[in-house]
């Protein structure tokens, strides 16, 4: 999905999806218009307040990159490589568009998404758990 989009604009494209209101604070968060087929975006924010984020669309962890957004990545003493701030950075050289993403989607970030995870892929599995 997202190199369909990269292959028509270019760019440095992302993954995106809808949060529900307890999840904005928690992920980036995206300013766009909408156009055709993709969200132009213009505009990231790395974990907002819930009443200072520009939309409810979240960036989902999945990249298409131009290879010159490395340049831009800050350099900050955490390990962290911070790709929102990279992206916002050069998002005047380099336009990003984001696609909202079909499928199913996990955050193995934390416990209970790691849960959802194991449960989805138990319940939806053809594998026989006994042989392991």
């Amino acid at each position: 999905q997202l190199k369909n989009i990269y292959d028509k604009y270019g760019g440095n494209v992302i993954g995106l999806n809808k949060l529900k209101n307890n999840e904005i604070d928690k992920k980036g968060i995206v300013s766009f218009t909408e156009d055709k087929d993709r969200y132009k975006i213009d505009m990231l924010v790395e974990k907002p307040k819930i009443g200072d984020a520009p939309s409810n669309i979240g960036i989902l962890g999945r990249y298409i990159f131009e290879y010159s957004i490395f340049d831009s990545i800050p350099d900050e003493s955490d390990s962290e490589i911070n790709v929102t701030d990279a992206m916002m950075n050069c998002i005047d050289k380099i336009p990003v568009s984001g696609k909202i993403l079909d499928g199913y989607h996990f955050d193995t970030g934390n416990p209970k998404g790691m849960v959802r995870a194991s449960n989805f892929f138990i319940k939806n599995s053809k594998l026989i758990l006994e042989d392991y």
